[in-house]
């Protein structure tokens, strides 16, 4: 799929892109029914004076440390439109779990979307990511960039780390133990044609002078949502370079480095689980799609399983872990509803 720099999510969904590679009709589009089954695991939703998301925006970089929500680029301004003043270059911090619900910005960061960040220990990691290097109303110039830093927010301080073997934006990242790992995404510049990722990315925390390593990758594929969940790694939905939208799950078995197919993500609209988000808590894999729909993996991992259904869908937004059994959904936006500011707690019960 070539790039095309005046490409937006609206017009992506809304046509058959360069290539043969089909988007969805429209977003209300429907295919045959799916049946699916209820989950016995009911998600509590957590009533509480949450504060809002501060600005409307996708395409976020998200982790959560002790409750602490830190949120990191994004997305906003003008729809269909890229600028540097439309990337966030702030890094802002909220505790779920103080009394004074307020978000307080804790750093600064380069303006960036299509970005990942990962929390391990009591450190944020920011990941890649796109930045747009023109101003507002000239041509798009966005490039992917490589670059991996460790933020410390005791003292607000950056510190390199190695960087990515190649540019990179549009991706997913997660934690395992002491390894992280980045999946999926493309490498974009304003000069050259896309190029997807073929390979899994893997950094070992106990060797931070060390090197990323690589494993093959059965995909092409962006705008996914990847979590590691009982030793495997759960990559999910997204965009194929040559299929479109997807539905489809591949796992990772991070003991044999084997892959294998997981059973689709049961949505009936044609954007699939392009820009979804995932979360693995108290033992369940859950993943958030644009229907609004919120569907739980089976203990046997054979099938999605229904665990609630939110008043409003959202895509590029972020599930993340808030304590032991909750989790919280931030950010993204609805391309009838808009932006989608409020912040929604579940509690997840155990099994």
């Amino acid at each position: 799929m070539k790039f095309t720099p005046f490409f937006s999510i609206a017009l992506l969904l809304l046509s058959i892109s360069q290539n043969g590679t089909h988007a969805a009709q429209s977003d209300t589009a429907q295919e045959a029914p799916v049946a699916v089954a209820k989950s016995s695991l009911v998600l509590e939703k957590v009533e509480g004076n949450f504060a809002d998301f501060p600005r409307g925006m996708t395409s976020f970089g998200a982790a959560a440390i002790d409750g602490n929500i830190y949120v990191i680029g994004g997305k906003s301004g003008r729809a269909h439109k890229y600028a540097k003043s439309y990337q966030n270059r702030d890094v802002l911090c909220l505790n779920v779990k103080s009394e004074d619900q307020k978000w307080r910005t804790v750093g600064e960061n380069l303006g960036l979307q299509g970005l990942a960040i990962v929390a391990h220990k009591d450190r944020v990691y920011r990941i890649g990511g796109l930045e747009a290097r023109n101003k507002e109303g000239d041509d798009h110039d966005l490039h992917s960039i490589a670059d991996v830093l460790q933020f410390n927010p005791a003292d607000q301080s950056w510190t390199e780390m190695p960087s990515l073997p190649k540019a990179r934006s549009s991706f997913d990242a997660t934690v395992h133990g002491d390894k992280m790992y980045v999946v999926g995404g493309w490498k974009l510049s304003s000069e050259n044609e896309s190029e997807w990722a073929d390979d899994v990315l893997v950094f070992d925390f106990s060797k931070p002078e060390g090197q990323w390593q690589k494993i093959p990758a059965p995909f092409h594929t962006r705008a996914l949502a990847v979590r590691a969940h009982h030793d495997k790694l759960v990559v999910i939905g997204g965009i194929e370079e040559d299929g479109g939208t997807t539905s489809a799950v591949h796992m990772l078995d991070l003991k044999t480095n084997q892959w294998t197919e997981g059973p689709d993500v049961p949505t009936e609209s044609g954007i699939k689980a392009f820009g979804c988000s995932a979360v693995s808590i108290n033992g369940s894999l859950l993943v958030s799609t644009y229907d609004g729909d919120i569907f739980r993996l089976s203990d046997d991992a054979a099938q999605w399983e229904l665990a609630h259904e939110l008043e409003t869908g959202r895509f590029f937004h972020q599930m993340l872990p808030v304590g032991e059994s909750r989790f919280a959904i931030v950010g993204g936006s609805h391309m009838e509803h808009g932006s989608q500011n409020e912040i929604e707690i579940f509690e997840v019960p155990g099994k």
